[in-house]
């Protein structure tokens, strides 16, 4: 009889100690998973800002400066960048008009 109440407390004992080890590691994964998923986004955030650079600067060429705007945009950037890209496009087809109506 005591025996077995030796032997199953010293079941439970290696349970509990399992399952505090299990726990410690959980905690270290959330922990790590938390600081990778708070790197991405600061690393998205420095991404998104290194295009709108090259999509603002005027002494890139337009054709990087669009595929800036489709990384941009294709990243789930918007607004202000995203209408500065139309109005590119809207003075390139300009531009455009106006150097084939010189050719002629």
């Amino acid at each position: 009889m005591i025996q077995t109440l030796l032997l199953a407390s010293s079941a439970v004992s290696a349970i509990l100690v399992l399952s505090g080890f299990v726990w410690k590691i959980a905690k270290a994964v959330r922990s790590f998973a938390e600081k990778y998923e708070k790197d991405q986004a600061e690393a998205n955030y420095c991404r998104l800002w290194t295009l709108r650079q090259a999509i603002v600067n005027p002494e890139f060429p337009l054709s990087e400066r669009k595929d800036a705007g489709e990384h941009y945009i294709a990243m789930g950037g918007n607004g202000y960048i995203k209408h500065y890209l139309e109005a590119l496009d809207d003075a390139q087809s300009c531009k455009a008009r106006a150097n084939a109506e010189e050719t002629l």
